[in-house]
Parts: C-alpha cells; sequence; structure tokens
C-alpha cells in the first residue's frame, strides 16, 4: 500500500510504497532545529519508492560529526518533508510528522546522549 507525506501547505507531496526499514527519533542539534523541537521523529524507505507528486522542493545540504545530508523542502511553507543521507545511501529519509497517515511508534533513540534530561524513551527501544 502506497503512503504519502506532504508539508504545511500540501504544495510539496510525495508517495512512498513498501513498509518503512527503520523507525526512529533523533535527538542530534540538526534534526531538532529542522523540527524546532527536543527530537526528529523519521522513517526510511528504499530511496526508489519516493515518487514526487506535487511541487518540486527546494534543497538544502548540510553536514555534521553524522555525515552528510540533502534536506528537501518546500519553497512556499518552509516544511522539510524528506531528505537523503550519506550514512544510509540506500534510504530516504521522511519526517514521520508529515505521514499523511498514523505511523507506528519509534523503536529507537538515536543520538541518545544528547537528549533531553526530561524526554523518556522506553528501555525497550534501542539507544544509539
Amino acid at each position: 500500500m502506497n503512503k504519502q507525506a506532504s508539508c504545511c501547505c500540501g504544495a510539496v507531496t510525495v508517495e512512498l510504497s513498501g513498509t518503512s526499514k527503520l523507525n526512529a527519533l533523533c535527538h542530534c542539534d540538526d534534526c531538532r532545529k529542522r523540527t524546532g523541537s527536543a527530537f526528529g521523529h523519521s522513517l526510511y524507505y528504499s530511496k526508489d519508492t519516493l515518487k514526487i507528486i506535487g511541487s518540486k522542493p527546494k534543497t538544502y545540504a548540510i553536514g555534521n560529526e553524522y555525515g552528510n545530508q540533502v534536506r528537501h523542502f518546500c519553497p512556499e511553507c518552509g516544511s522539510t518533508v524528506y531528505w537523503y543521507w550519506a550514512r544510509f545511501p540506500e534510504w530516504v529519509g521522511v519526517a514521520a510528522g508529515c505521514m499523511k497517515d498514523v505511523v507506528p511508534a519509534p523503536t529507537i533513540s538515536a543520538c541518545h546522549h544528547n537528549a533531553r534530561h526530561w524526554v523518556t524513551i522506553p528501555e525497550s527501544w534501542a539507544q544509539y
């Protein structure tokens, strides 16, 4: 079953097929800044499943200690919808909050050492 993700205004919409390969919260500074929150919630899919069905997004390249990313965001509302990350070259990351359907709970806490002290992660989640 295909899934869709879109920006706030709906101009940039993408379609994904298959199931996510990874479902994680990330506490790195860049993910916090991308979301304006204490963490980013990301789903990763095989990159060949992504199809742009809305407007063409703008891109922003960023590099940090975790590798290079190219983020794709709406030129109208500024929402980051998806990105490519050198660490997972076969995958595309999608902002979980942009998904039109309900997404399952994450199972991984990435950059956990950088989590805000008030964020509680279940012990059953993998922590990196």
